[in-house]
């Protein structure tokens, strides 16, 4: 799926999930339009790597930067995509393609 549009600024939203995987292989994170949602994790940087990163819900319409997380501003919203993101890795492993 070419997301480029997207990125580009020239459609404002898609009508796909897309799903992040970390390096590791695991998948983190979830983005449904204008909310980026990420599970807690530790850090992937070097200079961090103790880190443990708490849930992250971004706003990219009003912070493409995501330099703030808006997990507790939008709790319904942050449940909804953290179901669906289980509900993705239940999948995956149900059908491993």
């Amino acid at each position: 799926m070419n997301i480029l549009p997207l990125l580009a600024g020239e459609i404002d939203s898609m009508d796909r999930e897309l799903f992040f995987v970390s390096g590791t292989g695991k998948i983190t994170g979830v983005l449904q339009n204008e909310y980026k949602y990420f599970e807690s994790m530790r850090s992937e940087n070097a200079a961090y790597i103790t880190t443990m990163l708490r849930k992250r819900l971004y706003r990219l319409d009003l912070d493409p930067r995501e330099a703030y997380n808006v997990y507790d501003l939008y709790p319904e919203r942050a449940r909804g995509m953290e179901d669906r993101l289980a509900a993705f890795i239940r999948e995956t492993k149900e059908t491993t393609r």
